[in-house]
């Protein structure tokens, strides 16, 4: 925010009593809490409701093969279906070496970036605690199919490559509820709690206009994994005996969670950025009312009180013939001229406009 933006920013405060970029942060730190339940947690409730299969409750490490609560005709598929997506790593129910607690999702132990930087750095320094890489896995805590092929759509390559899987998995993770995330969109949202000046910068100005688009754009990697993911199980589903309708019906809501994540940080952005518009345009119009009280303009003010607001005396009429003069007191004693009416009032003022040697009776001051 720059000086301009503050010292208007005060302004403001000054005149309405509440800071407009206090008012827009506390609307974009609340409302998010506000609409989660709506935007969020619903499609959450509506993919369990939707969700098939029963609940699996292995302790230890349970092969997919050994998952009594899957048929063989499930099995065969989901097997089939990791085959053909390149996806070589386990599918288990329970915990794998007590490292993590079991859930259904795609855990990319072994291959963490992050983990694998912590671990250097524990070398460099010496610690003798260091974790040991896990096993990579896919984890599911019930026997739904879509459920393991939507799992097996995030574990599968990207163009024949885990590496640029794993590099664009990990840039959607620290950008969708990682910290680098929050901090870009906290910086993003700043943006709109002050209307940028005539002398701000272009760049300011351009993220004054795109905020809210620009912080939905830090989910975009995370909601285009998931459409990946969601987008092979649906193909998988289909394929392999699944049903597309029972994919789309457990898959759909899955998704929409993650879309309304998003949803919630962008319209708490909108909203705060039009409060703080109508603050600072409360304050304009307050002082344009001020300003129309003390100064009105002539061609909006009846001819009558243009001419008397111009000084204490009426300006001396323009019948006087040319070159008469009047000497004396003659001139104080003639009887003041009366106000002309508004149409012949502003058609003089008009012509003298065009023809200022004529004079003009356009007597407002400033």
């Amino acid at each position: 925010m720059e000086s301009g933006d503050l010292n208007k920013d005060r302004e403001v405060k000054d005149s309405l009593g509440v800071s407009p970029a206090l008012a827009g942060a506390a609307v974009y730190e609340g409302l998010p809490r506000v609409m989660s339940p709506m935007l969020n947690r619903v499609p959450a409730s509506l993919a369990d409701i939707a969700a098939s299969g029963k609940p699996i409750k292995a302790e230890a490490w349970t092969d997919l093969r050994k998952i009594t609560e899957f048929s063989r005709k499930e099995v065969m598929a989901i097997q089939n279906f990791a085959t053909e997506s390149g996806v070589k790593i386990p599918i288990v129910a329970g915990t794998v070496k007590s490292l993590r607690d079991q859930g259904t999702g795609y855990f990319d132990e072994a291959d963490s970036y992050a983990d694998k930087i912590k671990r250097m750095g524990q070398k460099l320094i010496g610690s003798k605690d260091i974790k040991p890489p896990g096993t990579s896995h896919i984890g599911l805590a019930t026997s739904s199919v879509p459920q393991a092929m939507h799992e097996i759509g995030h574990a599968a390559p990207i163009g024949k490559s885990h590496t640029a899987r794993r590099i664009f998995q990990e840039i959607g993770g620290h950008m969708g509820e990682g910290m680098p995330g929050h901090v870009a969109r906290g910086a993003l949202a700043a943006q709109v709690l002050a209307p940028p000046d005539e002398d701000s910068s272009g760049i300011r100005k351009m993220l004054y206009r795109n905020a809210p688009a620009l912080v939905g754009a830090t989910y975009v990697p995370e909601l285009v994994e998931e459409l990946r993911a969601s987008g092979r199980a649906l193909s998988g589903s289909r394929r392999h005996g699944v049903g597309l309708l029972r994919a789309l019906k457990e898959l759909g809501p899955n998704f929409a969670t993650y879309a309304g994540a998003a949803a919630a940080p962008v319209l708490a952005t909108i909203l705060a950025k039009k409060l703080v518009q109508a603050l600072h345009q409360k304050k304009l119009e307050g002082e344009e009312k001020t300003s129309a009280v003390k100064a009105p303009g002539a061609l909006r003010t009846p001819a009558s009180t243009a001419w008397r607001i111009g000084g204490r005396t009426p300006p001396k009429p323009k019948s006087i013939k040319p070159n008469t003069h009047e000497l004396g007191d003659a001139a104080k004693t003639r009887a003041p001229a009366k106000p002309p009416s508004n149409k012949d009032y502003h058609k003089d003022m008009l012509e003298s406009l065009y023809n200022p040697g004529r004079g003009y009776r356009l007597a407002v001051t400033g």
